[in-house]
């Protein structure tokens, strides 16, 4: 609770030093397999404090899945929610964001709750090929989740249409003291340039090592959905 208060209270000070509301969007997907995945949407509003700086307000809502070796094979269905704030620097090539917050999630009859942050990276390499990084650490489970990728765009490439069609790659790595994972795969991009949104299609390879339990292998599946408001 102690945390929940901290973040009131940043958003307040923030948001009394700031100017209206300028740019907001939503951002929604999933990714897993049979056993194990992570749904989320996340409507985020920002406050421009100068013409390359932003305050932003985040909310999540999001529902995880997975099954449990730890005391046998239990299926663990934990829905949760979480408030951030957040800075964002833009230049020409480069956007950089970094979030702060509090999280709540329910595992099983209990509650998990912590601090969270995240910290997001997009560098634009050329006008057609983007550069990404992002990481984020919830205190609730101790989870840590971090991933690379490229990707370039295939089509469209003067821009002078509304559609353009993006592939890439990507590696992640995520866990806590119960398991460790790492993905390898790729992304296929629909982009919507003048509505302000785009839709990603994952889809790869991961390996999971349990500190209880056999290792897994299998493939993985995602989607993203992202909109400008």
């Amino acid at each position: 609770m102690k945390a929940a208060l901290l973040v009131v209270v940043a958003l307040t000070t923030l948001l009394s030093t700031s100017r209206p509301a300028v740019a907001q969007d939503v951002v929604a997907g999933w990714q897993g397999d049979n056993v194990r995945g992570y749904a989320f949407v996340a409507p985020t509003a920002g406050f421009d404090m100068t013409s390359s700086q932003f305050v932003l307000l985040r909310a999540t809502a999001s529902f995880l899945y997975y099954n449990s070796q730890s005391d046998g094979p239990t299926d663990v269905m934990a829905p949760g929610g979480a408030v951030a704030v957040g800075y964002r620097i833009t230049a020409p090539r480069v956007s950089l964001t970094m979030f702060g917050g509090f999280e709540r999630r329910r595992i099983h009859h209990g509650w998990e709750q912590g601090a969270s942050a995240s910290g997001e990276m997009f560098f634009s390499a050329t006008r057609l090929t983007q550069l990404s990084a992002l990481g984020s650490f919830a205190e609730a489970n101790r989870y840590t989740w971090v991933r690379a990728g490229a990707k370039r765009q295939l089509t469209n490439t003067n821009f002078s249409g509304s559609r353009a069609l993006g592939v890439g790659a990507e590696v992640t790595a995520e866990g806590n003291r119960d398991v460790t994972s790492y993905e390898f795969g790729g992304l296929f991009e629909h982009a919507w340039l003048r509505a302000g949104m785009s839709m990603q299609f994952r889809a790869g390879y991961s390996r999971s090592a349990f500190q209880t339990g056999p290792d897994q292998q299998k493939p993985y599946f995602g989607i993203g959905i992202y909109r400008r408001l």
